[in-house]
């Protein structure tokens, strides 16, 4: 179940440390918030990213997840993190 920030943080903050450019991921959750799937939506330069409303809830309506939390990292580069 992931119910809370830090449980979806535990879930993606390994793969997400490895991204050297900007990057938007998608959660999709059934109603009883358990994980259907988890889909990279977009990656975008060092401090830029650009996406769609379309391109997130047609994510969704095509698993039929009626819940989706978005994950987006921060580049440790760009914003000097490391």
């Amino acid at each position: 179940m992931l119910d809370t920030p830090s449980l979806v943080a535990d879930l993606l903050r390994e793969e997400n440390r490895l991204y050297t450019v900007e990057n938007l991921q998608v959660v999709l959750l059934n109603t009883r918030r358990r994980l259907i799937a988890v889909q990279n939506l977009a990656q975008g330069t060092l401090d830029t990213l650009l996406v769609s409303p379309f391109v997130v809830f047609s994510a969704a309506i095509a698993r039929r997840a009626p819940a989706l939390i978005l994950v987006h990292n921060l580049c440790a580069v760009a914003h000097k993190l490391c």
